[in-house]
């Protein structure tokens, strides 16, 4: 839960490519009649994709929760610290 966005976003990755490659030698395998040698990874590469998405879940609700800041009400348009010139140092 302390990982960056943009680390989550590298390892969802890494993770996707990992689950491609084990249903395709699990497609292999079943095609050839045989078994997959560790058949608990791709359980375990859900699970981990499935943590990942929880995370980014429960960061999503916060960010969606936060309140959303009020801008000053535009008084006269464009005189005084109200107005946009009062915000860009153009002001009477």
């Amino acid at each position: 839960r302390r990982k960056s966005f943009n680390d989550l976003h590298r390892l969802w990755w890494t993770l996707y490519k990992e689950r491609n490659v084990l249903l395709t030698e699990s497609a292999r395998a079943r095609r050839n009649g045989m078994r997959l040698k560790y058949p608990q990874r791709k359980a375990a590469v859900r699970k981990s994709m499935a943590r990942i998405k929880q995370v980014l879940a429960e960061r999503r609700k916060i960010y969606r929760e936060q309140p959303v800041p009020e801008l000053p009400e535009d008084d006269d348009a464009g005189e005084g610290a109200g107005g946009l010139a009062g915000l860009f140092g153009r002001g009477s």
